[in-house]
């Protein structure tokens, strides 16, 4: 029997998906092909939206999976179409081409007559070289939201038994969700135009308004125009209880932050440092308490390094905290740090100098003024690190 899906793999898809490691535990999903008997038109983004879900579903458990983007990487790579129904052996290419554990892949079928679609998948586990047994899915095309959660909870059972859910509460991983929503969020999702994207997402934000997806993407889309307000309106809709809140708290803080609206900025990067401790929102966190003369932004740069001790940004706001507050030598090794990772950093350069020379900021001086909000702020996070679970790691002392 031959299958086609959705890859997905790794949380952390930022390392090398080219390498000889394969993370423990890491899926990778493959957009799922439809084998529909008669030709059936506009269905073809079905099988994107069944592997979006369990995409969502295996991030949202805190199982490693792998983005989209390298997924469609791995099919470029070996000129493999992701519509086209798979051999065993390309699955296989497939999942070692992203380095996954595990590979989901399946078939749907769209019988237009009785408005009905049943759905197959099945999981590769590669270090074994076994497949599981399929499982199905089928039911009236309007409910594929539950289909779909249904069979996200059958296939993270598989995976990652100990994260998943009692059956009776399988519908939490995939909230209700009009088809007509559905299908238009999935349209933009794929599309390659921006104008297209932002239609489509305007589309399922008015078939089903309790839909948080495309409202985040639609403030994104806002925040990279530069308009705040608009951004602010959008990313506002998405309620605390819904599984992209902490996404769309994040982009609310940035453009709050845009504003000059530090307080806001802030209240919005604190809602999520604990359901999401991400390097970028105890950095952002920081500088929204620096601009607001905060001394608690000095514990959120150092969280900041505690998540990503690698990044030159951390090092650099905590040592331009430690500047701040006269801490001149523990200052300096946090400068020097930034010039280990970027020797042409000027201000770091700059900032170094005052240190050694014990020299601080000279208020009323207007050659110090332009150093006086030099921290450097994230307007977008890396998903696989903002979304994966936290690990410990060592401290990293001023």
């Amino acid at each position: 029997m031959r299958l086609c899906g959705f890859i997905l793999v790794t949380a952390v898809s930022v390392l090398p998906l080219r390498g000889d490691s394969v993370l423990e535990g890491s899926a990778a999903v493959l957009p799922f092909t439809n084998v529909s008997a008669t030709a059936t038109p506009g269905v073809d983004w079905i099988g994107e939206s069944i592997a979006e879900a369990l995409r969502e579903t295996l991030i949202a458990r805190g199982s490693p999976v792998i983005a989209r983007a390298d997924v469609m990487e791995a099919y470029t790579d070996l000129r493999l179409r992701p519509t086209a129904e798979l051999t065993q052996a390309s699955v296989l290419k497939l999942g070692q081409a992203v380095n996954a554990d595990d590979v989901v892949y399946g078939t749907y079928r769209v019988d237009a007559a009785t408005g009905t679609i049943s759905i197959q998948a099945v999981v590769s586990d590669r270090a074994k070289a076994q497949l599981s047994a399929p499982f199905s899915e089928a039911g009236p095309l309007a409910e594929l939201d539950r289909l779909e959660a249904h069979l996200n909870w059958r296939a993270l059972a598989h995976i990652a038994p100990a994260l998943n859910p009692a059956e009776a509460d399988y519908r939490t991983l995939r909230p209700a969700v009009r088809t007509v929503a559905e299908e238009a969020f999935i349209r933009g999702w794929i599309a390659t135009a921006a104008e297209q994207r932002e239609s489509f997402y305007q589309q399922a934000t008015r078939a089903d308004a309790r839909f948080s997806r495309p409202a985040v993407e639609l403030g994104r889309i806002e925040l990279g125009r530069k308009n705040y307000k608009a951004a602010s309106e959008w990313l506002g809709k998405v309620n605390a209880a819904d599984p992209h809140f902490p996404e769309a708290s994040f982009y609310l803080g940035v453009a709050k932050f845009r504003e000059n609206d530090y307080a806001a900025a802030q209240q919005a990067f604190e809602r999520i440092t604990e359901s999401l401790p991400a390097a970028e929102v105890f950095n952002n966190l920081g500088v929204a308490e620096s601009r607001r003369g905060a001394l608690h932004a000095l514990s959120s740069f150092r969280e900041a390094l505690d998540v990503n001790p690698s990044h030159p940004y951390y090092h650099f706001n905590m040592g331009f905290m430690l500047f701040k507050t006269g801490q001149f030598e523990a200052a300096a090794d946090r400068f020097r740090a930034v010039l280990d990772r970027n020797p042409s950093d000027q201000v770091a350069t700059i900032l170094l100098g005052r240190s050694l020379k014990a020299e601080g900021l000279r208020k009323g001086n207007a050659a110090d003024a332009r150093f006086e909000t030099v921290e450097r702020f994230r307007d977008s996070y890396e998903e696989p690190i903002f979304r994966a679970p936290h690990s410990p790691v060592s401290k990293v002392e001023p």
